[in-house]
């Protein structure tokens, strides 16, 4: 039976985390869009935007971790593959600061007009 380190483990559970967050959020922004088009009630597109806001803030904590332990890891072992890995991290670290600022922006924008 081959056991599979503890770190191995970790940074694949933080990815799969992480790309869960991710196309979460990149559904939340589909449906969003979507709800300008077919005109949803103001006070479900805010639930949507708070609930994107939630998830991209938690993506980008877990991708921000999940970057961290990869470098930490190809810096001492030299292996390439967590290379590639903090390269899928780093992408998913951006789209989660897009998102998280494009969705404050907007709550933001929509209260100060509001009131």
């Amino acid at each position: 039976m081959v056991r599979k380190s503890r770190k191995q483990f970790t940074i694949r559970f933080l990815h799969r985390t992480m790309l869960f967050l991710v196309f979460f959020s990149l559904g939340l922004v589909l449906l969003y869009l979507f709800g300008n088009g077919q005109d949803f009630l103001d006070s479900s597109q805010y639930i949507v935007l708070r609930t994107l806001s939630a998830a991209t803030a938690l993506s980008l904590a877990v991708s921000l971790m999940a970057l961290v332990l990869e470098a930490a890891f190809f810096i001492r072992r030299r292996q390439r593959v967590y290379l590639s890995m903090s390269a899928a991290s780093l992408f998913c670290l951006v789209f989660s600061v897009a998102g998280a600022l494009l969705s404050r922006g907007i709550l933001l924008a929509s209260a100060g007009i509001g009131r």
